[in-house]
């Protein structure tokens, strides 16, 4: 079994308290989009900037979702 390797993505947007750049496993991210747990809910980014090798991938917020109770 492989761990999974950490990458550090930026945030824009979003509310307030959520950090704008993160270290998360690059696994998370199959498809271009990230669901961050934030006060009772799921801020969703989707990936806009990714280019340049090595550099740092950059996530727009895109919704919030409540978790089910």
């Amino acid at each position: 079994m492989s761990e999974a390797t950490k990458i550090q993505v930026q945030l824009t947007g979003g509310p307030a308290g959520i950090p704008a750049v993160l270290d998360i496993d690059s696994e998370l991210l199959p498809d271009g989009r990230l669901k961050v747990p934030f006060a009772a809910g799921y801020e969703h980014f989707e990936l806009i900037e990714t280019e340049t090798p090595g550099a740092t991938p950059v996530f727009a917020w895109s919704t919030r979702t409540r978790i089910a109770e």
